[in-house]
């Protein structure tokens, strides 16, 4: 668990990412997003797609996105998607991208889902702040989501993930 010894560069998504995208969400999920989702959720109003870059090619995304309570006041975030390549995992790449996503939301709360039994990602929501509220039954067809919520938004010290 060290922190990243070179430079990784955040930045907004890019046409040009997609392909490296969606090989870093084949490698981390077991359902993952198509092209075709990346290119949708992209066009959507307030949503926030960051890449993490080394040396010009993605080694991990974000994408979240900003959402309006008519409810009771303020607005919160999502989290919809986040992923860090296998080999650039635990160096601290995938704490940058929720900060900058956060805060590139400006919201009061963020929320995000995780699989249940993807203990390594539920610890490094537990590690970055975030709370669990409950459990989503089958939110993933086969499988319980754990559903998180972080508030008010401040994060830990930088450290590896």
């Amino acid at each position: 668990m060290c922190p990243v010894q070179f430079e990784v560069k955040v930045r907004a998504f890019s046409s040009g990412d997609l392909d490296g995208i969606c090989e870093i969400e084949r490698l981390s999920f077991p359902d993952p997003w198509s092209k075709l989702e990346f290119q949708m959720v992209r066009r959507l109003p307030n949503v926030v797609f960051l890449v993490a870059e080394l040396e010009g090619s993605p080694v991990g995304y974000v994408v979240a996105e900003r959402r309006h309570s008519f409810l009771r006041r303020g607005s919160s975030g999502r989290i919809l998607n986040l992923a860090v390549h296998p080999n650039f995992r635990r160096m601290g790449i995938g704490s940058r991208l929720l900060r900058e996503a956060t805060a590139m939301l400006n919201v009061e709360e963020v929320w995000l889902e995780v699989r249940k039994s993807n203990h390594a990602a539920v610890n490094f929501y537990l590690k970055s702040g975030f709370k669990p509220v409950n459990l989503a039954p089958r939110y993933y067809g086969d499988e319980d989501a754990v559903r998180m919520v972080k508030r008010p938004l401040t994060f830990p010290p930088q450290q590896g993930d």
